[in-house]
């Protein structure tokens, strides 16, 4: 029960991240977003706020670099696998809420 109960608190915690906008980088004339620019700045934003944590992140590739776009990347906060959902606000900045997978 106690492990029920700590895994609970930190999904509640985890929700209450807030976004973020941040600048991409865009590949090739088919604006595409390069996955390695969300990850890296996501795992910025997420260890200026979990400064003690470990923070991975993985973002899918090829992803359209047009306002509206939406994709899941996959964070690893001290071994614990958590949903990081994207939204694109325009081309070239992106919000992004993470949340604990059930």
């Amino acid at each position: 029960m106690t492990g029920a109960r700590r895994s609970g608190g930190r999904a509640a915690a985890l929700a209450l991240l807030p976004s973020a906008a941040l600048v991409l980088t865009l590949t090739g004339c088919g604006k595409t977003v390069r996955a390695s620019d969300v990850e890296g700045k996501v795992v910025k934003n997420l260890q200026g706020q979990m400064p003690s944590r470990t923070i991975t992140v993985d973002c899918p590739d090829g992803k359209k670099a047009e306002k509206g776009t939406t994709f899941t990347c996959t964070a690893q906060i001290d071994g614990k696998a958590s949903d990081v959902d994207v939204r694109l606000v325009s081309e070239r900045s992106f919000s992004f809420r993470i949340h604990s997978r059930k």
